[in-house]
This record gives C-alpha cells, structure tokens and sequence, in this order.
C-alpha cells in the first residue's frame, strides 16, 4: 500500500515477538523497457547535460536547475501562444477574457507541475544519497514523460 509516496505494510494482523520477512518484487526498471530508443537518447542527453561536474549523478541542485529551466520554457510557450491567441484579428471581449484566464490557469499548472516534479525526482533516489544515478534518473523522466502533470501534454488555447 502506498501512504503519500511512502511504502507501508498493514500490521494489523501481525503478532508482537515474531519475526517476519517481507519481500517484494521491484519492478520500476521494467518502465525503462517502454521507451523508445529516441525517448532513451533524449533522456541520455538530458542526464548529461544537468550532470554538471561529470560525476555520474546528477544532485538536488542540477535538479532543481533541470526543473526550473523546463518551468521557464513552458512558460514562454504559454506567453507566445497566448499573444497568438489574442492578436487573432476579430476576437470578442469575451474571447480576449477566456484566453486570459486560461492563461492564468496554465500558469498556475506550471508552478504545480514544478512542485509535483520536484518530488517526483526526491522519490525516484531509491539509494536515499541526495542524488540520481542514471537508472535513477531515467525511471522519473520515463515517468514524466507519460505523465498528465507535465504540461508538454496540455493543449493550449
């Protein structure tokens, strides 16, 4: 059972002074088989470019650089897709204000989707060290890659 990321085991029926074993089969590498070669390079290319110092991992401070980046560019996309939107000769005053709100509500899914993969990538650092490996690396952005909360899936206005 999953409790807000976290793995839990319901111990209700368990009974006190005996030992038990649990084990469980991990199977999040099985994602990195669904990709394609062209997602494997691109994410390959990604891990690279925010490994800064070339050490193999890429920590919580080339991470949050690699979101707030994304973040930024979304955000202009939004911007040049809403200046399209309203330079469109004959839009009405309503049509003007409906843009405007989505907008502000595509914005305010870009700051969420900020957050929501800031902890993505705090969840996929199986080892626990403050930082992903390139397997790491590759099951959040596999996971973000088909994810709903990334805004590359958002239609625009």
């Amino acid at each position: 059972v999953r409790m807000d990321g976290q793995v839990c085991l319901n111990t209700s029926r368990l009974q006190p002074g005996v030992t038990y074993e649990v084990e469980v089969d991990d199977l999040r590498s099985e994602v990195l088989m669904n990709l394609t070669d062209e997602q494997m390079c691109s994410i390959n290319q990604t891990f690279n470019k925010y490994d800064v110092n070339q050490d193999g991992t890429v920590s919580k401070m080339e991470i949050e650089k690699l979101v707030r980046e994304r973040t930024r560019e979304r955000k202009q996309i939004i911007e040049e897709k809403f200046i399209q939107r309203v330079s469109e000769p004959g839009l009405s005053e309503d049509e003007v204000a409906q843009a405007e709100e989505q907008k502000r509500q595509h914005l305010q899914a870009c700051n969420e989707a900020q957050a929501k993969q800031l902890k993505m990538f705090a969840a996929a650092d199986m080892s626990g060290d403050g930082s992903l490996s390139l397997t790491e690396f590759m099951l959040a952005e596999s996971w973000w890659l088909r994810c709903t909360l990334n805004p590359e899936k958002a239609h625009l206005f």
